[in-house]
């Protein structure tokens, strides 16, 4: 059995969220299990909902700014 990638996609533009999602969705192994428009929101939400319910190793990754995500919170 394949373990299953939880991922939540954080961007301001919804259409690049929406994008990336139709794109992880192709893959068996992947999930997305949150979106959020902001640094303040996916800690929020990641905080209330994501860890709860999807415990288990996490990792941030922030291709397009670096050292700026948590630093926006």
């Amino acid at each position: 059995m394949t373990e299953i990638v939880g991922i939540m996609l954080v961007d301001d533009h919804a259409i690049v969220r929406q994008g990336l999602r139709s794109i992880l969705e192709r893959e068996q192994d992947l999930r997305v299990v949150a979106e959020a428009s902001s640094a303040a929101e996916a800690l929020s939400l990641f905080m209330e909902r994501v860890l709860t319910q999807h415990p288990g190793d996490w990792h941030f990754w922030d291709e397009f700014e670096p050292g700026r995500f948590l630093e926006d919170a």
